[in-house]
């Protein structure tokens, strides 16, 4: 095995480290140079893959999506948007409020806190298809760790890596939270004013070619 190849293994399986010893893991990741951009990036690659699973492979009793109706791009922009809005809105208020994390480390950060999605969902897509009805809560129960662990992660990410107090890291996060909510606004208001543009250009066109 190639040192490239160790080295990747090793940030990759960082992750564990991270989800059973959170703040020294990210303390690690910033200060240490332990954890890759590369591992974190496959964590998100990962992440989408598996919500791409659960929606089509989880036992029919469980499952209320209708599977022939599969948009892989719709699948992968409603993970990969949110997360995008996140790392953003992240950096833009953290580096007015005195954050020490670069975009590298929140985005790091924000990639190994969704290691639990893929080895706790995955298990319970498996698991649903063996399950049934009375047995359902074996199921919440390991997808509701994955998505509460994922929120400890991220929480302990965003208050490692800008040396925040528990107190300062609540308060940004809901402004993380409200700065993703004024991104979208300003994305939906831009495409909006697009297709407006796109719709008065058609217009003209037309025009210009029925006087012709």
């Amino acid at each position: 095995m190639s040192d490239s190849l160790k080295t990747y293994f090793k940030s990759f399986t960082y992750a564990f480290h991270i989800m059973t010893h959170p703040f020294d893991g990210y303390w690690d990741m910033k200060h240490e140079k332990r954890g890759t951009l590369a591992a974190a990036l496959t964590y998100i690659l990962l992440t989408v893959i598996t919500m791409i699973v659960q929606r089509q492979l989880t036992g029919f009793i469980f499952n209320t999506n209708d599977i022939d109706e599969l948009n892989i791009i719709k699948e992968a922009a409603g993970i990969l948007g949110p997360l995008a809005m996140w790392c953003i809105s992240n950096w833009c208020l953290t580096t007015l409020f005195d954050g020490e994390g670069s975009f590298k480390d929140i985005v790091m950060a924000s990639g190994y806190a969704l290691a639990p999605i893929v080895y706790f969902v995955l298990p319970a897509v498996a698991l649903s298809n063996w399950l049934s009805m009375d047995e359902q809560s074996f199921y919440t129960i390991l997808t509701t760790i994955a998505v509460v662990w994922m929120v400890v992660l991220m929480f302990s990410g965003t208050m490692t890596i800008h040396q925040y107090t528990p107190g300062k890291t609540i308060i940004i996060i809901l402004a993380i939270i409200l700065g993703m909510a004024i991104i979208l606004f300003l994305v939906l208001l831009f495409f909006t004013l697009l297709q407006g543009v796109a719709a008065f250009f058609t217009d003209v066109v037309e025009e210009l070619l029925e006087r012709l």
